[in-house]
């Protein structure tokens, strides 16, 4: 998963989540209807509410396939409905708001927040559900994973089968690493790429050496850990930190800057949303990612306008949980039994999901091998997110990738390490007032900051005292006694 949110934004809403779910009423339990059959079967169609940041002008062939093929192994049709990624969170909001059809919704930890619909009781639990409709779905997982994905003991959406682990680091251009004899393995810390952009610059004026989209702040690249509502530095996890007081995030906005002020970095930082329509004709040199999983450097290629990547850890791999990507039932979905039936279709059926991911053979994409394909230029379907639907192991390779991409994928999620703070999650119904009044806050400086585009020395003083005077200061002392009787509770566990 290329970019997210910027990080003020990211903390801010997670937050307003956690006081969300403390404050609603919870209508968690059964479903709001039967989740018997229609007497006939045919006139049902589920509506599928899920993040994508491609153009998909061939959407409704793919959407004919599908609904053909569901209508044979299910009986009923789905109907997609893709939402912009950087729009996802507000759009969603609307549209339940308005009472839109929804059947499936799609929510992670990063985005339109999993443990926040669930606690809401916006997604219904699915155990028995899944128990009853859809048993093969539940041993695509081991056990671990499956408890994972449990908000208070009950799961609430189908985890994607991918990468459980994040590991940031830099995607270089391959062929300016090549001419400029880049060593990866010198790379040690973000500041160690700067000569690489100056000879970029240097060399290729036309070229972007930094692309940004708002922000490159990512919080284990400068030496802080962020987990359940907790900022804390690496190393000291029991101890929660206002970020804007930070040496790491005073590190970064300086950097930042001057690496703006340098022009390694696009002048359009502070309103570009979204790295995918910066890179994709290939002008950008490097950029920063917040997942580097196995294989992805193919994705990037195609991404960044057929050149190729390679990549550049910052960091040890994280654990990060199951619910980077989850699809659930939205409570007020007529059909919940057809849903899970569905959903575990698409996790179990190649053909299913190769439709989903990659669109129809012979038009948007050749086969080269048994499990092999490559894309057809023009073609007009390509996701480049088979995340986003389901299990990405029984998907096509595309040309190009490690045969063992999915071995690697499963050595890193076992190997990944968890944060100290895995199994904390702020609960925040008191301090709703606040942490609304300190997003509000983030708003207005944040992006212009963050990207570089402003004088840190006349503009982030002023944020940080409107921070403070937004509840900051409340809500740090309300984190802080619940994370220590979270490590209260762990007693000398690591």
């Amino acid at each position: 998963m290329r970019g997210s949110r910027r990080f003020a934004l990211i903390f801010s809403a997670m937050l307003i989540a956690a006081w969300l779910t403390g404050c609603m009423d919870l209508k968690r339990g059964q479903p709001a209807l039967s989740t018997a059959p229609p007497a006939d079967s045919s006139s049902v169609e589920l509506v599928w509410h899920f993040p994508m940041s491609e153009e998909l002008p061939e959407l409704p062939l793919v959407q004919t396939k599908l609904n053909e093929y569901t209508l044979e192994k299910l009986g009923f049709t789905v109907r997609l409905k893709p939402v912009s990624g950087t729009e996802y969170n507000d759009k969603m909001r609307m549209m339940m708001a308005s009472k839109e059809t929804m059947d499936i919704i799609w929510a992670s930890h990063w985005l339109h927040d999993y443990r926040g619909l669930a606690k809401h009781g916006t997604l219904i639990p699915l155990d028995e559900l899944v128990e009853k409709h859809a048993p093969e779905l539940r041993r695509i997982f081991s056990d671990q994973e499956w408890e994972a994905a449990k908000v208070d003991g009950q799961v609430y959406g189908i985890p994607s089968l991918q990468v459980f682990a994040k590991q940031p680091g830099l995607v270089v251009q391959k062929r300016f690493a090549d001419q400029y004899h880049l060593k990866p393995e010198k790379i040690k810390k973000i500041e160690d790429i700067e000569p690489f952009l100056q000879q970029v610059k240097a060399g290729h004026p036309e070229v972007t050496p930094f692309g940004v989209s708002l922000s490159f702040w990512v919080p284990e690249v400068f030496g802080y850990d962020e987990y359940g509502g907790a900022f804390t530095k690496i190393g000291e996890p029991r101890k929660h930190l206002n970020y804007l007081e930070t040496e790491g995030y005073k590190r970064y906005l300086r950097l930042a800057r001057d690496w703006y002020l340098k022009g390694y970095v696009n002048e359009n930082a502070s309103t570009v949303r979204g790295m995918s329509h910066l890179i994709r004709n290939g002008n950008v040199a490097v950029h920063m990612d917040y997942t580097l999983k196995p294989g992805g450097e193919l994705e990037e290629k195609l991404a960044n306008g057929g050149h190729d990547v390679l990549y550049i850890p910052l960091t040890e791999p994280k654990f990060t949980g199951v619910d980077a990507s989850m699809n659930g039932v939205h409570s007020e979905s007529r059909y919940p039994a057809q849903a899970v039936r569905f959903l575990k279709l698409v996790n179990t059926d190649p053909e299913l999901f190769n439709l989903l991911k990659y669109g129809v053979e012979g038009k948007h994409y050749e086969k080269v091998g048994p499990q092999m394909i490559r894309r057809i230029n023009g073609g007009g379907y390509w996701t480049n997110a088979g995340w986003v639907f389901g299990n990405e192991t029984i998907g096509y390779l595309v040309e190009g990738m490690p045969v063992n991409i999915w071995k690697q994928t499963q050595l890193l999620n076992r190997t990944a390490k968890k944060s100290p703070n895995h199994g904390f999650f702020f609960q925040g119904s008191e301090y709703g007032a606040e942490f609304a009044n300190i997003s509000s806050v983030a708003l207005d400086y944040s992006d212009a900051l963050s990207s570089g585009s402003v004088d840190i020395d006349k503009y982030f003083p002023e944020y940080v005292r409107k921070y403070k005077q937004a509840g900051a200061d409340i809500t740090l002392k309300a984190v802080q006694e619940q994370l220590d009787a979270f490590w209260a509770g762990k007693g000398n566990a690591p």
